[in-house]
Order: structure tokens, then C-alpha cells, then sequence
């Protein structure tokens, strides 16, 4: 992993999304991008240049002592910090900045059921999951910033799942994780054969890397899921999206609540590729065959 963007606003929840980038970075060469967005309170148009001078230089004050602050604490000499601050909404300056910097992928913080749903559920936000270059994970304010043992890929059986299944253990390998793919299915299993296909073709795919796999007989994709998590003391929990309402669903009826009450799981969410990136991507690989 080469690059993290980190939204910040200063607050001890953002805190969280910096601090398990450190982790993740701790032993590489790495860069983590910090990204603030301001915007200037109501006022009288005769008050407007006055305050954006005076608002921004508050922002780039405080970004600049938040990088010489952990420059301090980092042990990492081989870590880049940047930070950027700019006006406007936040949501699109993360989209914007993580396509610029080319970002392997964003950490945000998050506090609770309230903190989860602005990030992830508002209008505005799940456009971030399904537009976004790279993958998005939350970091709930209850979370321990140790590195994680247990490790599982909610899959749908998608195109993009296995290389996405390799990008999330090329970056928690050298934690020494264990990985579990899970499908939560239907009680009759009607696409249980679907599911062994998807594995068998995993297991040539990700050779020799090793895998645990479940086949959740589940009437209800949330129970199913919330259930291993509590069984299997599952410490990161990565969803291969399909589509927003399958993520919305998830969300809102199980993880939100989960990390409103009782838990303090890291999520990662892969987002959805557009039709141009597909086709970008396939073209990609039919040349590297012919080679």
C-alpha cells in the first residue's frame, strides 16, 4: 500500500482514521495524504473575503500542527505526510483528491450509528462508495488501533472479488492475518454450486495464499453476517459491493447498529467500478495475455 487519504477535521474521531494509517504503514515506505474542507459561515457579502482569509489560515494552521505533530510521534522514516486543505464539500474534495494522488485507499473515523450514516448513508456519501476510485474503510471511535488477526470478504460472487480479495491480503499479510471468504445464501441453497465454483476458481487464483470459506444458510444477509462476526470474533469485516442498495441495507440494518451498541469492527468498502473502468481494466489484461 502506497498511498492513504485521511479526511480530517481535527477532532479526536478523525484521530482514528490517522491513527490505524499509521499502523497499517508502520514497517513500509508510504505516503498518507491528510484532507480538511472548510466553508465560511453565514454573514454579510461585505464580510465574506475578510472571514475566508482569516477561516482558511485557521485550517492550514491547524493542519500544519497536526503533520509536525506526528512527524514527532512516528518511529516510520520512510513515511510521507502531506495535507491539503481546501473549501468547499468535503465529499467531493475526497473523490477529487483520491483520483489526483492516485489513493490506494481512504480511512475515515467514524463515531457511532450517527457518525457511520453521514459517512456512509447520506446522499452525497454513498456516491463517495460508488464513484470512488478505491476502496473506503471506517474506522468506528471504539475501535483498538491494533493490527487485526481475523480478517473476512462478504462476497457476491463479482468479477472483481478475487483481485480485490488479493489487494486486501497483499495489505494485512504482514500482520500475519487469516482470511475467510463467507456468502450468506439462501436456507435451500439454491446457489450453493455457484458459491464452490467461486472458490475453486479463488484457490487457482490466489495460490499458495490460503483462505478459510462459509457458506451461510441465511434468510436474512445482515443476521447472517452480524452472526459470524460475534461466532468467529472477526476483527475487519470487507464488503464487495454490488450495488448501493445491497450496501445501504447492510449498513443501515446491521453494522450501524452493531457499531452504535456493542461492537468496534472496522469496515472496508469496495466500491463500484463504472462500465469505462471495466473495460479500461479487461483491455488491460487481454494485452498482458497476449504478451
Amino acid at each position: 500500500m502506497k498511498t492513504i487519504l485521511v479526511p480530517v477535521d481535527f477532532t479526536e474521531t478523525a484521530k482514528k482514521g490517522i491513527d490505524y494509517a499509521l499502523m497499517l504503514t508502520k514497517n513500509n515506505a508510504a505516503k498518507i495524504v491528510l484532507i480538511n474542507a472548510w466553508n465560511l459561515p453565514e454573514t454579510h457579502p461585505s464580510m465574506m473575503f475578510t472571514l475566508h482569509d482569516v477561516v482558511r489560515e485557521q485550517h492550514e494552521s491547524a493542519m500544519n500542527d497536526l503533520i509536525e505533530k506526528i512527524k514527532k510521534e512516528t518511529e516510520n522514516k520512510n513515511l510521507v505526510l502531506e495535507g491539503i486543505v481546501d473549501a468547499g464539500n468535503i465529499v467531493a474534495l475526497i473523490k477529487n483528491t483520491a483520483s489526483k494522488i492516485n489513493a490506494d485507499l481512504i480511512i475515515m473515523g467514524t463515531e457511532g450509528a450517527t457518525g457511520f450514516k453521514e459517512v456512509f448513508l447520506g446522499s452525497n456519501a454513498s456516491e463517495v462508495i460508488e464513484r470512488a476510485p478505491c476502496p473506503i474503510m471506517a474506522i468506528p471511535f471504539q475501535t483498538a488501533i491494533n493490527p487485526p488477526k481475523k480478517i473476512v470478504f462478504a462476497s457476491n460472487f463479482e468479477t472483481q472479488d478475487i483481485e480485490r480479495l488479493k489487494k486486501l491480503i497483499a495489505w494485512f499479510k504482514p500482520f500475519n492475518c487469516s482470511f475467510s471468504i463467507i456468502h450468506v445464501g439462501d436456507p435451500k441453497h439454491k446457489d450453493l454450486n455457484d458459491f464452490e465454483d467461486f472458490i475453486i476458481n479463488a484457490k487457482e487464483k490466489l495460490f499458495p495464499e490460503s483462505f478459510n470459506y462459509s457458506y451461510l444458510s441465511n434468510d436474512n444477509i445482515q443476521d447472517g453476517i452480524e452472526e459470524y462476526i460475534k461466532n468467529n470474533k472477526i476483527d475487519l469485516i470487507t464488503l464487495s459491493v454490488r450495488k448501493h442498495s445491497f450496501l445501504q441495507q447492510f449498513l443501515n440494518k446491521s453494522l450501524t447498529k452493531m457499531i452504535a451498541y456493542h461492537t468496534s469492527i472496522p469496515l472496508i468498502a469496495f466500491p463500484i467500478e463504472n462500465k469505462q473502468e471495466q473495460i479500461k481494466k479487461q483491455t488491460e489484461v487481454s494485452q498482458e495475455a497476449a504478451y
